[in-house]
């Protein structure tokens, strides 16, 4: 089992196409926005089920993947179990 960048970059192009921006999806953060040019098409992208569970055959699919910012990413990950994206987005102080 391996992690497939390939995936990974289909999921920004279509979260591209569609929104015309790459901002987490638990917190709103946007790196272009924050950090100008540096941060374009910046983004983690995070399996929402563990690749360690999946089976050798499992193909993932773009809503097998959330993109998140770094701060949310660590978090998910921080404590075991992890948090669920809704979770997540349920602690999250605005």
């Amino acid at each position: 089992k391996e992690r497939d960048a390939k995936i990974i970059e289909a999921k920004k192009i279509s979260i591209l196409a569609k929104y015309n921006k790459l901002n987490c999806e638990a917190c709103d953060f946007n790196f272009k926005e924050f950090y100008g040019q540096r941060g374009d098409d910046y983004i983690e992208c995070h399996h929402l089920f563990p690749v360690s569970q999946m089976s050798i055959n499992h193909k993932t699919k773009l809503d097998d993947l959330c993109l998140l910012c770094s701060n949310c990413h660590r978090i998910i990950h921080r404590k075991t179990p992890w948090l669920t994206l809704k979770e997540l987005k349920a602690i999250i102080k605005k």
